[in-house]
Formats: C-alpha cells, structure tokens, sequence
C-alpha cells in the first residue's frame, strides 16, 4: 500500500485499519503514531495501536494503549475487552479478572467475557468462583459448550472426574460435533469411553469443519485411548498427527534459546551475586519447584503440600511476567536478562513483595510455600537475588521419557520444543547447561529429586525432601493422594493416585520417535551429583 504523508488524522486510521488487516502491524503502528500525534487521545487510534503492538509481541506496550483508551471512556466494550484479553494473554489473570468484571458491567450477558473470567479465576486457583462463573454463562445458554468443557475442567482440578464426564458427556449430547468434549471424553481414564465415541471421532477428523485445534486433541484423545491398551504403533500414529497440527501454532528458535541460556549464564555470575548480597529479603516461605515439564515437580508439590505447615502454590507466573515488563518494573535501561546487571539494592524490595503478596493470597500462616512453575529454572538467579533464605527442588527424569511426555501431551504455543524431539533435545541441552551453571554460582541450596528414586523408595527420597525444606516428618506426606487440593496441570489424575512405576522407561513402547535423539539427550542430560 502506497502511504501519502500529507493525509489526515481520519485517513492516517483507515489507512492503519487497512494495513491491521492485512497482517502489516509494523506499518500500522508507524500510522497510528502519526495519527495519535495530530489527534492525541483518540480512542480508536489508540485501541488499534494496542492491537499492532500485541501483534508485534509488546503486550505491556499493548496493555497501556487499552488502559489509556479505557481512561478516556470506561463505557467503550471494545479497549475493555483487549485490555482483559491482553492481561490474560499476558499471564496477570487478577488483573485480567478485574479487568473482565468491568466488561461484564458494561455488558453483563457477554458470554465470551463470561468465560474468559472462568478461566482466569481458575488459572489463581479460585475453583469455586470458576465454577460459579461458567455456571452463570451456562445458565444464559445452556448449549454453550466451552463453559460446559471449561466446567469439566474445574471438576477435574477437584478430583471429582465422575462429575467431568458427566460434563462432557452433556457438551458432546448438546453438540455430537463438539470435538474438545469428545476428545476429552476419549482421553480419560474412566469406563465411559465407548465404541460409538471412538467411531464419532474418526467421523468427525473426516469432517472439513472442524477446525484445526478441534482436530488435534480428536488425535491427542486417541492416542491415549490406544496408548493405555497398549496398541502403541496406532497410538504414535495419533501423537505425531497432532503434533503436526500443533507445530503450525507453536515457533522453536534453537538459536533464540542458545542466546538466551548464554546471556542468562553471563549475566547471573558471581560478580552480581557479591555485588547485591545485602538487599535480598530473608523469607523462608518460598520453596521454588523447578524442572522440565512432566519430570513430576506436580507430584513432588502435592506430597509437600500434604504437610500441615506447607501450602502448594501451583504454578505461579510472577516470574515470567515480571522478566516480560523487567525494564519498567525494575527501571533498567535494557530488558531481561540483561537489565539484571544494573538492578539496585531498591528495586529488589520493589520486585520481591509483590511477590509475597501473591503467596500472601494463599496462606499467611504456612511455614514453606511452594510455588512449581517448571519453567522459573530461567530465573533462579533473579529468585536468589530477591531471596536470599529461598530452597530450589530440582525435578529431574530420565530425558527420553520426558522427551516421549511432552509429546503426547497437548501443551500451549509456550512449549514450542514439544512438537517434534530435535527440538526437544536442543531445548533440553540449554536447559541442563542452565542448571550447570547455577549449581557452580547460585547462592541457593538445590536438591536435586530424582523421579526414578522417588517411585523405588517413596518414603525415604520424601523424608530426603522434607528435611531440605526444614519441616519435619509427617506420615500424611506418603498420603498425597489423599489430598483434596486444586491441582491444575496435566497429572491431576495422577497425583489422585498413589505413586507407580508404570512411567519409568515407557519411551521403549515408542523407539521410533525416541532413539533418534536418544544419545544425544543422554549426553545433554548432565545427571546432577549423586543421582
């Protein structure tokens, strides 16, 4: 498109509206500022700008275009629903659950906002307004189906699987098209899987209208019906189908990584750690669960959080979000990791409380909080500089059977590595030269759990556990299962039951897909000391 400078503000918007369209966010944005410039304030031309930079990957620059619109009309649905939309994107799901409320007073039937506030209540772990929430929406429409799916979901947070696939069943009878119920239905562990709903599902991968998501956990559902009765060469069939679906949403930059681990690596040493030893805070609350995805840091949290004086956090994402919006919350010249090495004593109390609020909002009397997002391994430096009295659990796992674990599991666009093991082992060659380095410079205790030793010797590796956090023995550890906690990750069925040992050396049953990368995984694994 040919872009005339001498245009007006009106015209400057359409031409940007144009250009939004079409996929050119980088040329939108440059219009939209010139608009902005002649008629500061616009609402639209403000709204827009936040959109070509969420498409540009600057959600906080996004965040704030949507804000400054909302300040200027708190009536306008639009800005208040990209506001929400972008916050939840983002992973700040109590500000995203504020920001739905607003929407949802200026249009209390919104079935979309009703749903997504379902979602980020339940990502906090607020269950039971979850539930409240996706009962409403299904109260204005009975037939929605993903209110109904997203129930079923919070009942299988619960434990309460029985009532899911009831929840299911009803999404599927409201809509016998309703692939997600039907893969869901499919992939459960339960005898409500039937004949008719195997048939209905290579029905419906025959249909062109279903779309593509739909169609990818269809193929994830039957891969681990036919996993589960040991037809494994169908089942890897199923995984790869979906994984080739799921690859075209998810990006995989080897090198990306590569820089990123090595920046970390030159940032965290030694030399920033002495320089501002005397400003992290002393709480002993926080115990960070740490590992690759499916190395059972969900186990290792549900077996601590048995222990009366211990509360499981689930998966936090302060951390994430705070590296995202590191140069405004920490008031550096560059981003994350980078911007670490001009951090000063004051901007550590600054990103360390708002933290401890958040563990805050679960307990205010336990001893030990656990927080078991896999991924902060990227951040253990930032964690010891804020911390200097927290404890790391490593999760560790024979890297083929986590490699085959992440295949077969229906991840987000995040886990970009999952989708075919080369990627898988690049992830994880940077990943064990991450944990290398913090073993050399951390100035944080690390015990290193093993899987394969927490399946042979439950209560010894437990009791190994419990010592390193400073809480003593208490039988109800060895009783995890017991528990009747929100658990919101793919081994919530797992966790419900005592620990087996059907998961060590399952990447055998897949060879094909495994031993390809399996030498090189076996060189990248770096087996920390003593395991």
């Amino acid at each position: 498109m040919t872009i005339d400078r001498s245009i007006s503000a009106s015209q400057l918007r359409r031409q940007a509206a144009a250009l939004l369209k079409s996929g050119q966010a980088r040329a939108a944005e440059g219009l939209l500022r010139r608009a902005l410039a002649l008629e500061p304030g616009h609402i639209g031309a403000l709204s827009n700008l936040g959109a070509a930079r969420r498409r540009l990957g600057d959600l906080q620059g996004a965040i704030a275009c949507y804000r400054q619109a909302m300040q200027l009309d708190r009536t306008l649905l639009a800005p208040a629903f990209n506001l929400a939309n972008a916050l939840k994107e983002r992973g700040d799901f109590a500000a995203a659950i504020d920001a739905y409320l607003q929407v949802l007073d200026i249009e209390p039937g919104s079935l979309v906002a009703l749903n997504n506030l379902g979602i980020a209540y339940k990502q906090i772990g607020q269950s039971a307004q979850a539930e409240a929430v996706f009962r409403r929406a299904l109260k204005l429409a009975p037939a929605y189906g993903a209110a109904r799916r997203n129930l079923a979901a919070v009942h299988e947070d619960n434990g309460n699987f029985d009532a899911a696939q009831r929840a299911y069943l009803q999404a599927l009878q409201d809509d016998p098209n309703d692939a997600r119920a039907l893969a869901k239905i499919i992939a459960s562990k339960t005898d409500c899987v039937r004949r008719e709903h195997l048939d209905a599902a290579e029905r419906l991968l025959g249909v062109d209208g279903i779309d593509a998501e739909g169609r990818a956990q269809l193929h994830y559902g039957l891969g681990k019906y036919h996993d589960r009765n040991g037809d494994y060469p169908r089942a890897l069939t199923h995984f790869r189908r979906a994984n080739g679906i799921k690859a075209d949403g998810r990006t995989f930059s080897a090198k990306a990584i590569e820089a990123r681990v090595t920046d970390i690596c030159d940032v965290f040493a030694r030399p920033l750690f002495e320089r501002l030893s005397g400003a992290a805070l002393a709480d002993e609350r926080p115990v960070f669960i740490v590992g690759m995805p499916r190395t059972g840091t969900t186990l290792t949290e549900q077996i601590l959080s048995s222990h009366p004086r211990i509360a499981g956090a689930g998966e936090l994402p302060y951390f994430g979000a705070a590296a995202a919006d590191f140069r405004v919350l920490a008031q550096v010249p560059a981003p994350f990791p980078r911007g670490a090495s001009s951090m000063q004593p004051s901007t550590v109390e600054a990103l360390a409380k708002p933290y401890l609020a958040e563990i805050d909002r679960l307990s205010t009397t336990a001893l030990r909080v656990t927080d078991k997002m896999p991924q902060n391994f990227f951040y253990l430096g930032l964690i010891a500089l804020l911390f200097s009295s927290a404890r790391i659990v490593h999760c560790w796992r024979d890297p083929r059977d986590v490699c085959l674990s992440c295949f077969v599991e229906d991840f987000n666009s995040a886990h970009g590595f999952a989708s075919d093991p080369r990627h898988f082992a690049a992830y994880y060659k940077d990943y064990s030269r991450l944990m290398a380095h913090w073993r050399k410079v951390l100035p944080l205790p690390i015990f290193d759990l093993r899987y394969e030793d927490m399946v042979a010797d439950a209560e010894g590796t437990s009791r190994a556990l419990l010592d390193f956090v400073g809480c003593d023995w208490d039988d109800r550890c060895l009783r995890f299962y017991e528990q009747k906690r929100v658990v919101a990750t793919p081994s919530r069925w797992q966790v419900r039951q005592p620990i087996y040992s059907d998961s060590v050396g399952r990447w055998r049953h897949y060879r094909d897909l495994v031993e390809p990368v399996s030498s090189e995984l076996s060189e990248a694994a770096a087996v920390p000391p003593g395991l």
